[in-house]
């Protein structure tokens, strides 16, 4: 065997360093008990880089593994990541070892008006967690719930704050009083949008060894399970929270772990994106069907990472508005193209214009709103006509 060696990586941090010659192993490795060593390894170095705050060191660590298309490895690396920081195993006060995974529940919607954030009451979260227990989770799981209703800026945005707040959630779950209690950091300002995400985070705890989902201990094929599940968790969830999300359309999404279940929401809110935007012009700006240009520009630094797509009225180069929709799978450009012209014909949009090449992601130097591909091929500020009040108002 004539193993391919590592471009030179001297220069990276020890942990860092470390960490890569375990995913290079695990790269190699053919048999579950190696592969058991070597993630046993690599998850000791990312219990002392997440407990440190050391994001700056696995930031470095992602450049390299980018710049010399190390995919594999990047994989690896970024799996681990991200099971270590929403998954620990502790004890409770008697000795009985529990599994805790830090959750995610996602709600997508859209609105003219102003969508709901912040604390929600006593009665919501506990109706939440019964709800949980009696659709989702296993027997024997015990759950704490974060009780704010959160937003995409909110969660945590790093490694380190979603595993402090998992074993801050955890400790709860378990009864472990006395413990410092870990907050989110301070909620931010951020744009209204007339389609987002809201999210409530929690953590669930099993005994070691027993399922977490109602899904893992049925019969059925698992999947089948979870489809089921949905769509029971889909018309409660309508009825538990129609009381926050009044003139909102609400998607509701299967409670599962954190990190995968942004993901889902970003997924799902792209073309809900799109379908709100087109369906506000036509409403609140009077934009009658078939007459807007949608004019698609696809934005990155060396390759496609969102397509922009700034609107304009049918024979002015305006552009009026504007929506992003990321490209999660740099692979499926041609299906992403597709999709969203079925999309806007879908929705009557009017013309499409697809301009060639790829553009900067630029961003307004003064109020950072994204810029928008006009007629002439070139990024823009949108100018949303005077007349009209562009700010959704408020309902909640």
């Amino acid at each position: 065997m004539h193993p391919s060696l590592l471009p030179d990586y001297q220069h990276l941090h020890s942990h860092a360093q470390r960490l890569l010659q375990c995913a290079d192993a695990l790269s190699h490795s053919v048999s579950k008990v190696e592969d058991s060593y070597w993630e046993h390894m690599a998850e000791q170095c990312i219990e002392t880089l997440l407990l440190s705050d050391e994001s700056s060191i696995i930031e470095q660590l992602f450049q390299y593994l980018n710049e010399h298309q190390l995919t594999e490895h990047l994989e690896i690396i970024a799996s681990l990541l991200e099971g270590c920081s929403e998954s620990i195993s502790l004890e409770d006060a008697q000795g009985q070892r529990y599994d805790a995974l830090l959750i995610s529940i996602p709600i997508t919607a859209w609105t003219r008006y102003s969508l709901p954030e912040g604390p929600m009451d006593s009665e919501l979260t506990h109706a939440l967690e019964q709800q949980l227990h009696q659709h989702v989770l296993a027997p024997k799981v015990r759950v704490a719930l974060h009780p704010e209703l959160l937003c995409f800026e909110d969660v945590p945005h790093n490694l380190h704050q979603a595993r402090q707040l998992l074993e801050s959630l955890a400790k709860q779950a378990l009864g472990l009083h006395g413990k410092s209690t870990t907050k989110l950091p301070p909620r931010s300002q951020h744009p209204t949008l007339l389609a987002d995400a809201r999210f409530v985070l929690a953590v669930i705890a099993a005994p070691s060894g027993l399922p977490l989902f109602a899904w893992q201990q049925s019969k059925e094929r698992a999947l089948t399970k979870q489809v089921a599940i949905l769509n029971t968790w889909q018309q409660h969830s309508q009825e538990l929270f129609a009381g926050l999300f009044t003139g909102c359309q609400t998607e509701y999404w299967l409670p599962n772990a954190f990190h995968a279940n942004n993901r889902v929401a970003e997924q799902h809110l792209r073309p809900l994106n799109l379908k709100a935007t087109v369906t506000w012009l036509q409403t609140v700006a009077q934009v009658p069907k078939g007459q807007l240009t949608a004019i698609l520009a696809a934005c990155g630094q060396e390759q496609i990472e969102e397509y922009r797509i700034g609107f304009c009225v049918t024979d002015s180069d305006v552009v009026i508005h504007g929506c992003i929709w990321p490209l999660l799978d740099p692979d499926d450009q041609s299906d992403t193209l597709a999709q969203i012209s079925e999309l806007l014909k879908e929705l009557d949009s009017g013309d499409v214009l697809l301009l060639p090449g790829l553009y900067e992601p630029e961003f307004c130097d003064d109020c950072e709103t994204p810029y928008f591909p006009n007629p002439d091929a070139q990024l823009v500020h949108p100018e949303f006509p005077e007349q009209i009040d562009s700010d959704p108002p408020l309902l909640h």
